[in-house]
This record gives structure tokens, C-alpha cells and sequence, in this order.
């Protein structure tokens, strides 16, 4: 189930990449590797921060920004290459050279609501933890 669900993920922030790599077609993989490692940070540090509110741990907001970062900088710098691979393995490329002008839009549109749904779900759960 994650498999496939990270499947699908990857190949919108794919379709994503290659729309904002334009002509630049080397940053296309690396672009994709990006914007999922960043949708997972956000979930990441999201949910950590649901659960500190939950269990009602203690943890200073200094401390608990600090153990955020951390963990965010490890899934960007510590799995770029993994995910490259797996992209590289899946070969999105000749999925998208399938699809008709209207679905590319179609999927630009899903894969845009995809990378912002993290980035603002963690906008909000750092709202109210430090509120």
C-alpha cells in the first residue's frame, strides 16, 4: 500500500519537476527527488509536532524546533539518492509522453495541491503548537 502510494506521489511531483525544470531536462529527476523528500519533511515534522501536542511531552519550542530541523535536514541530505533511483526506476518519462495537453494540466493542477498539502498542513500545526 505505501509502495503504491508513494508510486503515484512521485509520479505527480514528476510531472511537477519536469514542468519547472522546462528545457533543463538534467534536473528533472534530482527536481522530483526534491519536492517528495520536501512533502515528507513537512508530514514529518507535522506529525511530530501533532504528537508532542497529544502526549503533552514537555519539550521547550526552542528544542522541539531544533529535533525539527534535524530530522528535516536528514530526510533532505540523507535520501536524494534512493528516491532518484527509484524515479529513475520507474521510468515516469513515458507516462507523461502519453498524456493528451488537457491531462497534463489535469495532473499539474493534482500534483500542485499534492506539494502544497504538506507545506501548509505544517504551516498550520506550527500555528497552533506555538500559539
Amino acid at each position: 500500500m505505501g509502495a503504491v502510494i508513494m508510486r503515484e506521489v512521485l509520479r505527480y511531483n514528476f510531472y511537477l519537476s519536469k514542468w519547472f525544470a522546462g528545457k533543463k531536462q538534467d534536473k528533472i529527476v534530482s527536481g522530483t527527488a526534491f519536492l517528495f523528500l520536501s512533502q515528507i519533511s513537512f508530514l514529518f515534522v507535522s506529525l511530530y509536532l501533532i504528537a508532542i501536542s497529544i502526549l503533552q511531552i514537555t519539550v521547550s519550542p526552542k528544542i522541539a524546533t531544533v529535533i525539527g530541523m534535524i530530522v528535516m535536514l536528514v530526510i533532505m541530505y540523507g535520501f536524494p539518492k534512493s528516491v532518484q533511483a527509484r524515479v529513475r526506476e520507474h521510468k515516469y518519462e513515458k507516462g507523461y509522453n502519453t498524456l493528451t495537453t488537457k491531462e497534463i494540466y489535469v495532473n499539474r493542477i493534482i500534483a500542485l495541491f499534492l506539494f502544497a498539502l504538506p507545506f501548509l498542513l505544517c504551516f498550520v500545526v506550527l500555528i497552533l503548537f506555538y500559539r
